[in-house]
């Protein structure tokens, strides 16, 4: 990951930064907060019952090196990854990016943590564009691998994410990559977020907006969508995939690679 001049944070200042940061941003992070204890409560105890069986053998099935992604700090990014995505991907001049956290059923299920939906901001319909995104605060390189070849071994047979709790309903035919997101993204989110306290918003944003990690997101995104755009058509071609959902799937993934070349005049290196 490349990183720009003057992103290098200790580790001693960066939690001092976050805990800053989350201190000032509580009454933004109990909406959030209240809008997700809203969507688990929408699991009641019988449909937990019911797909506990199916819950445990999703978890048995993670790689042991997956575990990482249970500690602390990385609960901490993971957490927080809808809430900075929001604020990092959306252009107002541009695009417009909405980031919603989803069901405990479709995070443990469907392995989606949160779902992406841009819509143009010179678009009256505003057409929106959806994107599914596993993240990961995993530390070790070769979890994200293993992610990103479990998402094309998917696609290569034509199957792609459908989430059964929302956030809004019936979701389906959706493309799903692999985001990461650690602790050292957020405190740098963080640190920068907090010297801006105060600032005009367009110029806070343009300044965020030039944080490797914006960039960084928008090409992890553009990278796994280009793959699974050919993955897709292999697979309709082999007619693992009907013609319907396949058009769907195709509408997601140009609409989202659409508003990543719209963010792109902030995002290039």
């Amino acid at each position: 990951m490349r990183h720009g001049e003057g992103s290098q944070i200790e580790v001693s200042d960066s939690t001092e930064a976050i805990m800053d940061f989350l201190d000032r941003k509580q009454p933004e992070l109990k909406r959030f907060r209240t809008k997700k204890s809203i969507l688990d409560q929408r699991f009641s105890v019988a449909e937990r019952a019911e797909h506990e069986e199916e819950l445990a053998g999703a978890r048995a099935k993670r790689d042991s090196n997956w575990d990482i992604e249970s500690s602390a700090e990385g609960a901490d990014a993971e957490a927080m990854f809808p809430f900075i995505a929001e604020d990092m991907l959306t252009d107002s001049d541009r695009v417009y990016a909405y980031v919603s956290q989803t069901h405990p059923y479709d995070d443990e299920l469907n392995a989606t943590d949160a779902v992406v939906a841009f819509c143009s901001a010179s678009d009256p319909e505003c057409r929106t564009y959806r994107v599914a995104v596993d993240v990961t605060s995993a530390q070790n390189t070769d979890v994200l691998h293993v992610k990103e070849q479990r998402n094309n071994e998917r696609a290569k047979r034509g199957k792609f994410t459908s989430l059964k709790y929302g956030p809004i309903p019936d979701l389906a035919n959706l493309p799903l990559v692999t985001i990461a997101f650690t602790r050292k993204h957020l405190a740098e989110y963080a640190v920068t977020e907090n010297v801006l306290s105060g600032e005009d918003e367009r110029e806070r944003r343009e300044r965020l907006h030039q944080l490797p990690i914006r960039a960084n997101m928008l090409l992890q995104m553009e990278r796994q969508l280009i793959e699974q755009r050919e993955l897709l058509a292999r697979a309709l071609d082999a007619g693992r995939i009907n013609d319907e959902d396949a058009g769907k799937v195709l509408e997601n993934i140009e609409g989202t690679l659409d508003a990543i070349a719209k963010n792109a005049p902030s995002a290039e290196n």
